[in-house]
């Protein structure tokens, strides 16, 4: 929006006033990571351990933990180091560590005040630290008819540090620049530019990501990532979550190096395993995997209505739109052409009976135009087939349809539109 007309950023050409083919994206930025209260990937999102059952890291209840005959441990908490059981009359760090009225330092964990006892301070654990690796933000981008085109993937600002033409320092110089020292290879990791070239290294900035993604219905899907993004609409706007069922793989007989890496897995040196992260790759391997849980990542964005037509002045705008609503063209409404797919929002809408709804098909196709339920169920199929190519029109009777929200969903390839819709009677 390089003249400010839109109320844009000055990067995209939010309305077209620039000659610019009205292309635009949105951005979510990464927001925290934490587990589901539920193994199936429901329930809340807990981004920190309040819990500990048989003193490992615990997200279920404390009944739960007890019944499967556990000790449950909640968290804060002061215990004895040698029977570990709860010192009452400590509830803060100083008090635990010190005694009453004494002071801990946190820093060179010594008592500045008072004397230090046989105790220990359990802490909430947070699950997201300070070098969270993952990316920062993604995202997606979308052409002038407001269908998704490809998302890009911003990781931080991370390069590495190559000995392509010198050796490596050696572990003790690596150390003194914080870098870590690699076993297996024998080199220092770097993870600072100025360090890497003081060192005699070269320094390769790390860069994003493009790949592109479909969407269906409330999931976002990104091409070569095995990651399933979850649209969630919330009263800030929208977030995407990624949950990751997590689990470890249990073995009669262990694999070995040799068979770790024919499997396509890295071997872990340090623990002296194999690094296995999925179900499959631990049934290949003869192993029984077993559910721990549901990891998420959440991306948020505050924008409301941000993946509909998002300016008001629009006669298209839709204040509840969803992703890939097809509600409007940013920057030419009025000039919706047959070469690209094209599904309108019904008119009128609410309805009741009868509404209509256009769309266009750019090609021969095989094209599925149907109705769902807000479930997800399959209530009608409009057309389901190989369509000619133009500009068509349909008339919808919802006479024989329940009162509530519907989707109009038009499918063709990898093309989805879907648009809502409200039957009131």
């Amino acid at each position: 929006d390089c003249n400010g007309e839109c109320g844009g950023s000055l990067e995209f050409d939010e309305c077209g006033v620039c000659d610019g083919d009205g292309s635009t994206c949105v951005t979510f930025d990464f927001e925290l990571i934490g587990m589901y209260t539920e193994d199936n990937c429901t329930g809340d999102i807990v981004d920190t351990v309040t819990g500990l059952c048989d003193f490992q890291p615990y997200f279920g209840t404390e009944e739960e933990c007890t019944m499967n005959g556990g000790i449950y441990i909640s968290l804060p908490v002061c215990l004895d180091i040698f029977t570990y059981l709860t010192v009452d009359e400590s509830d803060n760090i100083d008090d635990c560590m010190c005694g009453p009225d004494g002071q801990w330092d946190i820093e060179i964990e010594e008592c500045i005040s008072g004397t230090q006892g046989f105790n220990m301070w359990l802490d909430e654990i947070p699950l997201l630290e300070d070098d969270w690796d993952g990316p920062e933000s993604i995202s997606l981008l979308y052409d002038e008819f407001n269908n998704p085109t490809y998302a890009i993937i911003h990781f931080p600002s991370i390069g590495e540090c190559h000995w392509d033409y010198g050796p490596s320092p050696d572990e003790y110089v690596c150390e003194q620049y914080e870098g870590d020292w690699n076993d297996y290879d024998m080199e220092c990791e770097i993870y600072d530019g100025d360090a890497c070239d003081e060192l005699g290294g070269y320094w390769e900035d790390g860069g994003d990501e493009e790949i592109g993604y479909s969407v269906d219905f409330n999931f976002l899907s990104l091409d070569e990532e095995e990651i399933i993004f979850e649209i969630l609409n919330t009263e800030g706007g929208t977030a995407l979550v990624g949950n990751i069922p997590d689990g470890s793989c249990e073995f009669i007989y262990y694999p070995t190096e040799e068979e770790c890496f024919n499997a396509g897995l890295d071997w872990n040196y340090d623990d002296n395993e194999c690094e296995i992260d999925d179900e499959d790759s631990c049934n290949e391997l003869g192993g029984e995997w077993i559910d721990e849980g549901c990891f998420a990542m959440v991306y948020d964005n505050q924008q409301p209505n941000i993946f509909g037509c998002t300016d008001e002045a629009n006669p298209y705008y839709n204040p509840d739109a969803v992703i890939n609503d097809g509600s409007c063209s940013l920057s030419n409404n009025n000039n919706i052409i047959p070469e690209q797919f094209y599904l309108s929002e019904n008119y009128p809408n609410p309805f009741n009976p009868m509404t209509q709804i256009d769309y266009s098909i750019p090609e021969y196709s095989n094209v599925e135009l149907a109705i769902y339920d807000i479930q997800g169920n399959l209530v009608r199929t409009i057309f389901n087939g190989y369509h000619k190519p133009g500009e068509f029109k349909v008339e919808i009777d919802g006479s024989n349809l329940a009162s509530g929200m519907y989707m109009t969903v038009l499918k063709a390839g990898e093309i989805i539109l879907s648009n809502k819709m409200i039957l009131l009677k």
